[in-house]
């Protein structure tokens, strides 16, 4: 018989990965759900890898107005000037 404190230090290993469990729920659905979610997947990548993109083009244009700040320049001059 087990005391509390075995149980407890005792590691608990489930039997099954994830990976098996995922492809017993995918080997149940039809080859219809299989192909949409897999297009959901591709979907959900591509998003991500287009956020990624739309971040990374957000930096310099950052860097370039911290830079001018820092130098002293004035960034936004133009729209004081007096139309001509």
């Amino acid at each position: 018989m087990l005391i509390r404190s075995q149980v407890i230090d005792k590691e608990i290993q489930p039997p099954w990965s994830i990976l098996t469990l995922l492809r017993g729920v995918f080997g149940h659905l039809s080859r219809w759900y299989r192909i949409k979610r897999g297009f959901y997947f591709a979907l959900m990548l591509a998003n991500n890898l287009a956020e990624m993109l739309s971040l990374a083009a957000v930096i310099p244009f950052l860097v370039v107005i911290s830079e001018l700040l820092k130098v002293g320049g004035k960034p936004w001059q133009w729209l004081s000037r007096p139309a001509s």
